[in-house]
């Protein structure tokens, strides 16, 4: 839903609330929350009433990551199903150079390309959750960064930053009870090493993927999310 009012306020240059109610057909209460959630992601700017679409700046360390289409290019199906295997297994990535006889940083940039689209498509879903239904979130503090956590339907949800609605509703005592035993799974692992710290919320959203899983589960979900 966000994508579609996006690519109406760059078509539109300067839309007003009442042209996107009347072109998208969203209900106002949601097209409040997703105009509130582009405008703290820096996609849109408000002047006088009109909805202004901005460039934001891609700030990826290119340097760092790649791109796993490029990746897949420079490396056999058989290497990269060793490398999937591996991530489901959690092998580390020292170790697992050595079983796949490529480099640590290529280990590294595969793994952390998983965590990413793992971390990317969780995100999406918890913003089609928030926009139709805004609820509070919940946060936790690992190391000294702030995760913030959100249930839809006993599924648990992270984000980097709070999401904001005019309105939000609250949780069941169910939904807490649930949020605390996977919060109390995510701290043991999480902080297990300073390593973690980096890309937490990716790391975060991983934990939360592997949750209860076994590895045929996992495996399968992996190579159909870079199919």
């Amino acid at each position: 839903m966000k994508d579609k009012i996006l690519k109406l306020c760059r078509r539109m240059r300067n839309a007003t609330k009442s042209d996107l109610l009347q072109i998208s057909e969203i209900e106002p209460n949601v097209l409040e929350t997703i105009l509130m959630y582009l405008l703290d992601e820096g996609l849109l700017e408000e002047q006088n009433g009109c909805y202004i679409p901005l460039n934001k700046k891609d700030t990826t360390d290119r340097l760092e990551v790649r791109s796993l289409p490029l990746m897949i290019q420079y490396h056999s199906p058989e290497t990269i199903d060793l490398i999937i295997r591996g991530f489901c297994e959690k092998i580390g990535c020292q170790k697992m150079c050595n079983i796949a006889n490529v480099s640590a940083s290529t280990i590294t940039a595969f793994y952390n390309e998983f965590r990413k689209l793992i971390y990317e498509r969780q995100n999406n879903k918890l913003l089609n959750c928030y926009f139709t239904n805004p609820k509070q979130c919940r946060y936790r503090q690992f190391f000294d960064i702030f995760g913030f956590f959100y249930i839809y339907n006993k599924n648990i949800y992270i984000s980097e930053r709070p999401l904001r609605a005019t309105f939000e509703n609250d949780y069941t005592k169910t939904d807490i009870s649930h949020l605390k035993k996977v919060y109390s799974f995510i701290r043991r692992n999480i902080e297990k090493h300073k390593g973690n710290k980096v890309r937490l919320h990716y790391k975060i959203a991983e934990y939360i993927w592997r949750r209860e899983q076994d590895f045929t589960t996992l495996y399968t979900d992996v190579t159909s999310l870079i199919a």
